[in-house]
């Protein structure tokens, strides 16, 4: 939970990972969630070094992208399985540099027309511009003290 009691991208992630159906139907098991949260845990890693592909319209099969509804909104595109994406929003603030912020994960609603999934996902967007706004308050729960003290590991 947030500070103020709602859920946060923690417990989506948790959602998902241990809830999401396996391709055949069936609920994953502990390997499966270990799989998932490896899988997770590297791309995110991977998105605070750098080492991602950024995407654009001629690139649409990137790892992740600006997100145009909001500029300080990045999003990164995780292939759980066939047929089942996931889309992380996060952000790399100035008030934290060096480190990402995640602010919204979800599976992708592909139902309906295009007009439709495009409505579906900028709603989750604005959940992920929100929580950005909501917790700049309180630099989303991310040390930022900077003195020797603070930074030991």
């Amino acid at each position: 939970m947030d500070r103020d009691g709602q859920a946060s991208v923690r417990t989506e992630i948790n959602d998902i990972v241990m809830n999401v159906p396996t391709p055949n139907g069936r609920e994953p098991g502990i390997f499966e969630w270990t799989r998932r949260q490896g899988e997770l845990k590297s791309l995110i890693e991977r998105a605070e070094r750098g080492d991602l592909q950024e995407g654009d319209d001629a690139h649409p099969h990137s790892d992740w992208s600006p997100v145009r509804r909001n500029p300080l909104l990045r999003e990164l595109r995780w292939r759980m399985q066939a047929r089942t994406e996931a889309r992380f929003y996060f952000s790399e603030p100035p008030e934290t540099p060096g480190k990402i912020i995640g602010l919204r994960l979800h599976i992708k609603d592909t139902t309906g027309s295009d007009q439709d999934v495009s409505f579906k996902q900028n709603l989750e967007m604005d959940v992920a511009g929100d929580r950005l706004e909501q917790g700049r308050g309180w630099a989303w729960g991310v040390p930022t003290c900077t003195l020797p003290c603070c930074t030991r590991a």
